[in-house]
């Protein structure tokens, strides 16, 4: 083409995926108290995908990429293409606008289609005087699951004001369907025991038959309705040059818009700023930002990383209205309780040892992570702290020799 050469790429994959658990005699019989009941499987599935993708300067100054996806996961799963289309658009040096569309596909794994494995979880049983037991909780694969489907695309530019400064934004939104969760034990029981679904009762959600307590739980793996979720992605980089050295600061940060998932009788749930404890989607806190600073000349560097994940509700602690079920209206908040924000500061200094080393490339690192020993924010739950969004773990202090030779 007159803008250059068009760029060609193809492929094909073939993998073979096999899982197994093989229990020991008192789970396959159950026999382990309140722990609970599995059984063995082994399974094996074999994928086969092909892809192809163009690159083409259609002028000096705009780019376009197409690609497509073709995968078999044959079995119920069946197959999928999935198309990607981006363009870049460089305006002037300073200034590139970009976007892109794509669909993806997420088959179900081997185990959330044939495995099954039982742990303890407390589950509060909203019953009067009831409490919160540690129960046995059967999580169970699901033949009949379809795959996830998704839409997306983003838009956004990156700009260059000078040599020595760079930022970028960009919007982007994720569409959806058939996500593949597991369902929410907590969910379960009080959909069961005072939502009124009674058909749950000895299928999924188990009572004591002496004395009508909750004893266990089973968590299918299914096929959420959607999830839809759009957010602003930011970066910066400013470098100065200096007599003393060269010296940066940076960061990237993620502000999350929106983020909806079906709840009970279609209630559309909005679940972005939320801990999320007593549905199936994980916390999303909706602003999470990075900071670095850096400075260097010769031999040394220094490095001082801020990390910061914002406050969210915390839904387990706060109090909700009521939907006409009796169960939780997750979108009416009475009382709120929040997750505390969390910031942690990491250093590193390193100092380039190669004339004074035998081998080149010869590199002393020093650092610690969590330097003032942060703690993650308390939550009144099992354990006190978010565990899917914060790290227990105290200062980390290590000591790192790199050589090339």
């Amino acid at each position: 083409m007159p803008a250059g050469s068009v760029g060609f790429a193809f492929g094909i994959q073939y993998r073979s995926e096999t899982l197994g658990y093989d229990y020991d005699e008192f789970t396959n019989l159950g026999d382990r108290t309140f722990v609970g009941q599995a059984n063995d499987f082994l399974n094996t599935r074999d994928v086969y995908a092909f892809f192809t993708e163009l690159a083409i300067p259609l002028t000096s100054d705009i780019d376009l990429q197409v690609a497509v996806r073709y995968e078999d996961y044959g079995g119920s799963v069946g197959d999928t293409i999935d198309p990607k289309i981006a363009a870049i658009w460089r305006i002037d040096n300073n200034f590139v606008l970009r976007g892109s569309f794509g669909t993806s596909f997420r088959a179900p794994s081997v185990f959330q289609l044939f495995g099954n494995q039982t742990n303890l979880v407390s589950v509060d049983d909203k019953r009067p005087g009831a409490g919160a037991p540690f129960i046995s909780i059967l999580s169970q694969g699901n033949l009949d699951l379809k795959p996830e489907e998704s839409t997306n695309w983003n838009v956004g530019f990156t700009a260059s004001f000078d040599a020595s400064f760079r930022a970028s934004f960009d919007y982007w939104r994720i569409e959806f369907k058939d996500v593949i969760v597991q369902e929410n034990p907590q969910d379960l029981a009080d959909r069961a025991l005072i939502g009124g679904e009674v058909a749950l009762i000895g299928t999924q959600v188990f009572l004591d038959p002496n004395t009508g307590a909750l004893q266990r739980i089973i968590a299918n793996y299914i096929n959420a309705a959607f999830i839809d979720a759009s957010g602003i992605d930011v970066s910066f980089l400013q470098t100065w040059d200096t007599q003393n050295g060269t010296w940066s600061i940076g960061g990237e940060a993620t502000y999350i818009l929106t983020y909806n998932l079906p709840g009970s009788n279609g209630v559309k749930i909005k679940a972005v700023d939320r801990r999320n404890d007593q549905i199936f989607a994980d916390p999303v806190p909706d602003f999470r930002a990075n900071l670095n600073f850096n400075w260097a000349k010769g031999r040394h560097a220094f490095w001082v990383f801020l990390r910061y994940i914002g406050s969210f509700l915390d839904d387990e602690n706060s109090t909700f209205g009521a939907l006409p079920d009796g169960t939780r209206g997750f979108n009416n908040v009475v009382e709120a309780v929040k997750v505390k924000s969390h910031t942690t500061i990491d250093v590193q200094y390193s100092v380039d040892l190669s004339e004074l080393a035998p081998w080149s490339g010869t590199r002393l690192t020093i650092g610690a992570i969590k330097l003032f020993n942060e703690r993650p924010p308390f939550v009144f739950t099992d354990g006190s702290y978010e565990t899917r969004t914060h790290d227990p773990r105290g200062r980390t202090a290590y000591v790192r020799l790199n050589a090339t030779f």
